[in-house]
Formats: structure tokens, C-alpha cells, sequence
């Protein structure tokens, strides 16, 4: 009589790559690279770059010196724009409807309950989608080879280019995870927006890009790296349970960017001083809006982390809290250590200090004036804060950018409705930012709108407040 034995399993290989790789990139990879969008592109650029490399080697064979320089310069072009499109067009675009798409099939929440946390999956997914953007550009590269051979191509110059193209890739990759969980209609119209007031204020962002000039590369690597985790984080936060808080290290890092304006200062490199402060003050406008739009309360699990450090961690976590009333005073901070950062020499012309503290405190107003039409506007807020800041900060640019036109068509008549756009929040700081300065009349009025923005903003913070102190009393009360 024969007996059975179990066998146990046989486990299988170690060394499979899945078994040491993140899951979620694992996952994604698996999915992405059968994707029509990853095919598609590949195999319309590979048919692309054979055509141009036909033309090359037929051109290769004409007696004519100048047409075959011609042929090698349209092929470099072609070539290097192919590239521009795939990493910094095809594969952003790949991630706007990545997290949305989870959303959507309502796999995130199954995602959410396994080991994987909201910073894994949206690390999987970038570096998956940067892991397709690398093999898209290791294809290429045996075309590059054989422009070497077409005409004198530098192969290290190239292969800094290509560097410079994935790191670029990776930031804006990032920025398109982040815009995937905004509403459909914002993220076509944030794109609108930002090419028509680049066309209205083109010779303010000339100026600013002549401060932009003077940068250190080192700073380059700095802000391009804060730029990349301040999106991921963003991108985090949209899909991390409600509990979680992310706002310090999303509110920290443009802070880290005015860090090296001292030290470059006092160092003597003015010019990458000037840079790195226009660059750390444009980065904390941009967060200061996103922070302030939100409508946010904060939680009872928020808090509590911050009572247990004590006093410091009290009085920092009242500047990390989700919420525009936690935000205001990060702005406030912010506004401060900017303007005390033109202080520092070279950072700013010596005889325009006051004019750029000025412009400070302006730029501080422009972001809390669409504040109370969410705080007046509680039920529209709730759907889309982010919404009603963009119509109520893009409205009130719009109007100063016609009071400037009709001001400079027509100056007799219209000299005075400029004076009162100036006058105005987010209007007057954008008229303020001409090389002529405003009169003392308008700086008065200014001051006198400012100060009405600031009652108003408090007074609408105060339920905010009344909520954190019941946390903090139940901190002190639960606390031994």
C-alpha cells in the first residue's frame, strides 16, 4: 500500500526582478509599458528619426558642401526637438490623467487599504513614468551616434543636453502628477491663463529673467530638486487619507530656497544672490495661493502631534496646518523673510530697498484679497475653493491690465482710472511693479486697503482659531 507525502512548494526565484523592486513601481511599469500611449510614441518617433536618417545618408552622397550642412543642421534640429516633445510634452501629459484615472476605476481606495501608502504610490508612478521617459531616450540615442558620423557632433555636449532633458522630465512629470487631481476644466485653464498673462506682462518677466541670469548652476540642481518634491508632495496630499498632515513639508521647502540668498550674498556672488531671491520669491508666491485657496479645518490628529513637542511645537504647528487661516500666517512669515532677504547686499539696487519691501508687503495683499470672497462665499467655496481664488486674482489682474492699456492709449482721459487701479488689491501690485513708483497719494491708499484686507481676513479666521484652542485644551487635559 503506497502512502501520499505533501511536497512543500517550490519558492520561486529571488532574484526576479519584482521581488526587489517597490511594488507600485513594479505595477506600474507593467501596465504603462503596454499602454498605447508609451507604444504609440515609440514607434512614431522611431519611424521619424529612419526618415530623417535616410535623408541624412542621401544628402551624404551630393557633391554640395552647403547642402549637406544644411541636411546635418534640419537633422540636429529634428532630433533634439523630438526629444524636447517625448520628455517634456508626451510623458508629463501620460501623468496629468495617471491619479485621476485611479480615481476614477476607483482602484485608489483598494490601493490605500494594502501596506502602500499615499507617498509610495505617487512615488511608483512618477518613477515608473520616468522609467518609460528613460528607455524612450535610450532608443534615440543610436540615432545621435549617427549624426556623429554626419558632422561634427559634440558627444559630451549631447550627452549633458540629454541629462538636462530627463531632469527637466522629471520636475514637470511631477507637476503633471500634481495637476491630475484638479477638475478637468482647471487644468485646461491654468495653461490659458498663464500664456495670456505672459503675453500682457512679457516685459516684467523680461526683467525678472535678467535677474535669472546671474544664477549658479549649483542653485540650478537646488531649486530644480525643491521644485520636484514640492509637487510630489502636493500629489501626495491630494490622495492621502484626510488624518494625515503633509502641509509642513510642502510649506518648508520654498523656505529652503531663500537659504542660500545670504550666503551668496555675504560671499560676494550678487548676481546668483539676485537670482535665487527673485526665483525663492516667485516659488512662495505660488505656494502661499495654493495654501490660501484651500478651505480646509483643521483635525483633532493634526494637532495632537504638534502639542506633544511642546511650546516650539505648538508655535510651529499653528504655521503648518491645512487650511487658508493656518496659511496666512505662514504668508506673513514668508513675507517677512522675503523682504528681509532684500536687505542682504547686492541682492536688490541699494536705493530701491524700500521699493521692494513695498512691493512686498503688495504682493502679500494680492494673495489674501481673494481670502474674503472664500471666506464670504462658504458653500461655493466648498466645491471649488480653488476655482473662485483663480476668478477672483485673474479678475482683478484683468482690470488692472485694462486700466493700463486704456492709461497708455489714452492718457488724458484715463490717467485717473489708472491711479485707482493701482490703488486696488492684486491690481495695484502689478501696476506697482512698473519702473515708474507710485505716488504718495496711491502708496496711502494702498496702505489703507491693505490694512482693510488684514481686519477683514482675521476677523473671517476667527472661527478657525476657536477650533484649534478645543484641541488645545483637550491636549492639555489628556496630556500628563
Amino acid at each position: 500500500m503506497s502512502t501520499i507525502t505533501a511536497t512543500a512548494p517550490v519558492a520561486g526565484p529571488r532574484s526576479d526582478f519584482p521581488t526587489w523592486l517597490p511594488p507600485m513601481l513594479v505595477k506600474e511599469l507593467r501596465q504603462g509599458l503596454r499602454t498605447r500611449g508609451f507604444v504609440g510614441a515609440f514607434i512614431v518617433f522611431q519611424l521619424l528619426m529612419v526618415l530623417m536618417m535616410i535623408a541624412t545618408v542621401t544628402s551624404a552622397s551630393m557633391g554640395n558642401e552647403a547642402a549637406r550642412a544644411s541636411t546635418a543642421q534640419t537633422v540636429n534640429a529634428f532630433f533634439w526637438t523630438l526629444l524636447s516633445v517625448q520628455l517634456l510634452i508626451v510623458t508629463p501629459a501620460r501623468a496629468l490623467g495617471s491619479l485621476q484615472t485611479e480615481a476614477d476605476s476607483r482602484t485608489l481606495d483598494l490601493l490605500l487599504l494594502t501596506r502602500l501608502s499615499a507617498w509610495r504610490i505617487v512615488f511608483g508612478k512618477w518613477a515608473s513614468l520616468l522609467a518609460q521617459a528613460a528607455l524612450l531616450l535610450v532608443a534615440m540615442l543610436p540615432y545621435g551616434i549617427v549624426r556623429y558620423f554626419g558632422g561634427s557632433v559634440d558627444l559630451v555636449s549631447d550627452a549633458g543636453l540629454c541629462a538636462a532633458l530627463l531632469g527637466g522630465c522629471a520636475v514637470v512629470t511631477a507637476a503633471g502628477l500634481w495637476a491630475s487631481g484638479l477638475p478637468k476644466l482647471i487644468r485646461i485653464a491654468v495653461p490659458v491663463v498663464a500664456i495670456f498673462f505672459g503675453q500682457i506682462w512679457q516685459n516684467m518677466f523680461r526683467s525678472t529673467s535678467v535677474l535669472f541670469a546671474g544664477s549658479a548652476p549649483v542653485l540650478w540642481y537646488l531649486d530644480g530638486a525643491l521644485v520636484l518634491v514640492f509637487f510630489l508632495v502636493t500629489a501626495v496630499r491630494r490622495i492621502a487619507p484626510p488624518a494625515e498632515n503633509h502641509v509642513l513639508l510642502a510649506r518648508g521647502l520654498p523656505l529652503l530656497a531663500l537659504v542660500p540668498v545670504p550666503l551668496w550674498a555675504l560671499g560676494g556672488a550678487t548676481a546668483a544672490a539676485s537670482a535665487q531671491w527673485s526665483f525663492a520669491a516667485i516659488f512662495l508666491a505660488v505656494v502661499c495661493a495654493i495654501e490660501l485657496a484651500s478651505v480646509r479645518v483643521p483635525m483633532a490628529a493634526h494637532w495632537r502631534g504638534w502639542a506633544r513637542r511642546g511650546l516650539w511645537g505648538r508655535c510651529v504647528g499653528r504655521v503648518a496646518l491645512p487650511g487658508w487661516s493656518s496659511a496666512m500666517l505662514y504668508a506673513l512669515v514668508a513675507a517677512a523673510l522675503v523682504a528681509f532677504a532684500t536687505t542682504q547686499p547686492g541682492v536688490v539696487p541699494l536705493g530701491e530697498i524700500a521699493r521692494y519691501v513695498w512691493l512686498v508687503v503688495l504682493a502679500l495683499v494680492a494673495l489674501l484679497f481673494p481670502v474674503i470672497a472664500l471666506s464670504l462665499a462658504e458653500k461655493a467655496a466648498a466645491k471649488t475653493p480653488g476655482g473662485i481664488y483663480v476668478l477672483v486674482f485673474g479678475g482683478m489682474s484683468t482690470f488692472g491690465a485694462i486700466a493700463a492699456g486704456m492709461s497708455s492709449m489714452f492718457p488724458v482721459r484715463y490717467t485717473g482710472f489708472e491711479t485707482f487701479a493701482r490703488v486696488l488689491p492684486v491690481s495695484g501690485f502689478w501696476l506697482s511693479m512698473g519702473k515708474d513708483g507710485p505716488s504718495t497719494e496711491v502708496v496711502v491708499g494702498q496702505a489703507a486697503f491693505a490694512l482693510i484686507v488684514f481686519v477683514i481676513a482675521v476677523m473671517q479666521s476667527r472661527t478657525y482659531w476657536k477650533q484649534l484652542a478645543l484641541f488645545e485644551a483637550r491636549s492639555r487635559t489628556t496630556t500628563p
